[in-house]
């Protein structure tokens, strides 16, 4: 009959075997994982290959999972369970919403979960220190908007509160906010916060309008590093701790000093190209449709004014620490790779790496981190691995069709459009598998090595000449 589970798990999607009674602990900490990450689905029944198994006698009143996992987390975690007959055995489902709020089991036990580096999904403990990202993902807590215990007016700094206005004026704001006195344009803008009734410096505010020393001392970890490469060796390494506004003046000088342009002619006219020697770091996306769809990668890599117009949607500054120095984390490879993946549909490390002009071990770290993000799906494992947009991306993009076609068909129903092929054709190389199938030369020398040692093919030819045809 029609199968109505997925083939695989993933990072929405948990196997679990119940052959010798799949023990209460494991199954609550399981749902736990999925609620504090993106919620998702617990199939009970199914080895971890996707076989369906069948329930264990004890579990065959599947209303009881339900009350076992309400009563097995706190704050208790409302699931819904249905049963499903696939292939001849009774399986049960179990929805799991996202949560809200951090789950953990009765005993104390906090987890999210993760993909890890060959493609399969994995529970970690959720640490005290990533709280703070969960609730702000969630909307549920805005760290900009804090008040900074200690820090006073006297922190901000004039100067730079004369900046703010300058760039409201300069890049065309809210021009209501000009007119507004110091006070009114800290409330406007969240820069000051009430603290027993006094205004306090929020952690924006220090950070747009704040005075350096104040800077140091209420916020020690803000440092931006601005670097030229040349390969691996690096260039000029500047550090800076003024507030924002100035930062981005002084990393736009920075950018203006090393553009040199090449002139072409078209036509009647002359037009500058040009010719940036820096790589550009942007801060981490909030939005997928509009970097999916209407940029390219070499905007991000050639520091182009289409990518400054996106910076505003992006999130804040995210600390990193890097051998002693404390330096902006670069999420602008990111970019590249998803809007790389939307224009070529899949890539591999190999790809991407030339994209961002990087080895392929920093291009596979890059799609690692959307995968467990989970803005990107993997298919295969490691040479053989590519990259496609995750269904939800797709989804987002209202084209939640074109995740079908991209992610390609199942390793066996590969297998058997070949052997059709051959049917058909009598014979096939390896170049034919990979227009057929939509994968990678590594896969399909795999997959052609697996059919002639199962004998339902045969090899005829050497080298690049090889074919391989009906035994």
């Amino acid at each position: 009959m029609a199968r109505w589970i997925p083939h695989r798990e993933s990072l929405t999607v948990e196997f679990k075997s119940d052959r010798s009674r799949l023990p209460d602990r494991e199954l609550v900490t399981a749902a736990v994982c999925l609620a504090n990450t993106e919620g998702g689905e617990i199939y009970i029944g199914v080895e971890d290959d996707g076989t369906p198994s069948g329930l264990h006698a004890a579990h065959q009143n599947i209303t009881s999972l339900a009350a076992l996992i309400a009563n097995s987390t706190t704050p208790p975690l409302s699931v819904r369970v249905e049963a499903l007959d696939v292939d001849g055995r009774r399986v049960a489902k179990i929805l799991v919403p996202k949560s809200r709020q951090l789950v953990a089991t009765s005993e104390g036990l906090l987890q999210r979960r993760r993909i890890k580096a060959d493609g399969l999904p994995e529970c970690i403990p959720f640490y005290p220190h990533e709280f703070a990202r969960r609730q702000s993902d969630l909307g549920l807590v805005d760290y900009s908007a804090l008040p900074i215990a200690g820090a006073s007016l006297d922190d901000f700094d004039p100067l730079e509160r004369e900046r703010l206005r300058q760039f409201v004026a300069r890049y065309h704001g809210d021009a209501s906010l000009l007119g507004l006195r110091d006070d009114e344009l800290d409330g406007a803008l969240g820069l000051v916060a009430a603290d027993n009734g006094r205004p306090v410096p929020t952690v924006a505010g220090l950070l747009l309008v704040g005075r350096e020393p104040a800077l140091r001392r209420h916020i020690p970890t803000h440092e931006v590093a601005f670097q030229v490469l040349e390969g691996t060796d690096v260039r000029v390494n500047d550090f800076c701790r003024a507030p924002l506004l100035k930062t981005f003046e002084r990393v736009e000088e920075q950018f203006a000093a090393r553009v040199v342009e090449n002139e072409i002619e078209i036509d009647l006219f002359r037009v500058p190209i040009p010719k940036p020697r820096h790589r550009p770091d942007l801060s981490r996306t909030t939005s997928l449709r509009p970097v999916c769809s209407k940029l390219q990668p070499e905007q991000f890599r050639h520091g182009s004014r289409s990518a400054s117009r996106w910076r505003g949607r992006f999130g804040p500054f995210a600390d990193h620490r890097r051998g002693g120095k404390t330096s902006v984390q670069s999420p602008a490879r990111s970019l590249i790779a998803l809007v790389l993946l939307r224009q070529e549909r899949r890539v591999d490390t190999t790809r991407l790496a030339r994209q961002i002009q990087r080895a392929d071990d920093s291009a596979r770290q890059v799609l690692e981190r959307l995968l467990e993000a989970g803005l990107v799906q993997a298919h295969g494992v490691k040479k053989g691995r590519t990259y496609t947009l995750s269904p939800r991306v797709y989804k987002d993009l209202g084209q939640p069709a074109g995740y079908v076609r991209q992610a390609g068909f199942e390793p066996i129903q590969q297998e058997q459009m070949v052997l059709k092929y051959v049917q058909a054709h009598q014979r096939i190389a390896r170049k034919d598998v990979v227009a057929l199938c939509g994968i990678n030369d590594d896969q399909a020398r795999r997959m052609l090595r697996k059919l002639a040692s199962e004998k339902k093919l045969k090899p005829e030819g050497k080298g690049r000449a090889t074919g391989y045809v009906v035994p």
